[in-house]
């Protein structure tokens, strides 16, 4: 059996996971816990890490029953072929789910993306990024009188404001 990625309706990832798990098909749904601090308390909430997705593990002779779930929209995948994903990423995402560190969500980031700096000094710059280190910083590539300059970033001080182009 395979993991697969499992596009859902907006706020239904709950729904979707009960619904599998009911139907007796493996599931996985990623949350982490959120503060927030509001003007007299904090506040936690848990999340969903991935919004609009649930992992479900199921033979792809079971794809009708599965699509059949209240909420599910489409497996993905390549054509009407649903993709499985790797054991070892799903493994990679509960191990860090379930390690009890803190866990927040990046925006993906990949060379070539252009994106906009939404914080310091850079404030409002838009650039490509050429390179991602360590997974923690990035590079991005910035037009200044026909010159490219390049600044070394967190990633959670910018903001994709291009998709990145699937290869054809």
């Amino acid at each position: 059996m395979n993991w697969y990625a499992l596009h859902v309706r907006s706020q239904c990832e709950r729904k979707v996971r009960d619904a599998l798990d009911r139907q007796r098909i493996e599931q996985y749904l990623p949350l982490y816990t959120e503060r927030t601090r509001l003007c007299d308390r904090n506040k936690t909430a848990e999340r969903v890490l991935f919004p609009g997705y649930v992992f479900g593990r199921f033979e792809p002779e079971t794809r009708r029953q599965v699509l059949d779930v209240p909420g599910l929209v489409s497996i993905l995948g390549v054509g009407n072929r649903p993709e499985p994903l790797p054991e070892a990423e799903i493994e990679m995402v509960r191990r860090i789910v379930d390690s009890g560190a803190a866990v927040t969500p990046v925006p993906y980031l990949a060379a070539g993306q252009v994106v906009r700096i939404d914080r310091g000094a850079l404030m409002g710059v838009e650039g490509v990024v050429i390179r991602v280190k360590n997974e923690l910083r990035v590079v991005v590539s910035v037009n200044l009188l026909r010159r490219s300059v390049a600044a070394e970033l967190d990633t959670d001080a910018v903001i994709p404001i291009q998709p990145l182009r699937q290869a054809a």
